[in-house]
């Protein structure tokens, strides 16, 4: 999606079911600006569940679209450079106010097994900016 969206600033994920009793999985979405002028791409890909990484909730819980700033993604998977970097895990989290963020790690898979790097969070949105602790978010 980077190399066919000029002007992203952001990555947007949705929820997305498949059929009950499945896991939720995340659309991911590009939102570039290009001078001023905001546009979602029409690509998308779908990411699938990674086995542990299903959050199980016993409650209410807010599920909104989440946000990732492009500078984020591009350090978790050494952009350009990519040195190696097999997969991007999202793990589901519930914040105190009940809304589902996700911690992202990058996998890198080397002889002596894999390289687990953490990496930034998504943010639930609206309101929950406030929510997750960031440096890319303002």
């Amino acid at each position: 999606m980077i190399l066919s969206n000029d002007g992203i600033d952001y990555f947007v994920f949705s929820f997305y079911s498949a059929e009950p009793g499945l896991p939720l999985q995340l659309v991911a979405y590009a939102r570039t600006n290009n001078g001023g002028v905001l546009s979602y791409s029409a690509e998308i890909n779908l990411l699938a569940a990674h086995g542990h990484s299903v959050l199980e909730v016993n409650g209410p819980v807010i599920m909104s679209n989440n946000f990732i700033p492009i500078e984020a993604v591009k350090d978790l998977i050494d952009y350009p450079n990519n040195r190696g970097v097999g997969y991007v895990v999202f793990t589901p989290v519930l914040n105190d106010n009940k809304h589902v963020y996700y911690d992202l790690a990058s996998h890198k898979l080397t002889e002596v097994g894999e390289i687990k790097t953490p990496g930034d969070s998504t943010n639930p949105s609206p309101p929950a900016t406030m929510t997750v602790s960031s440096p890319y978010l303002v």
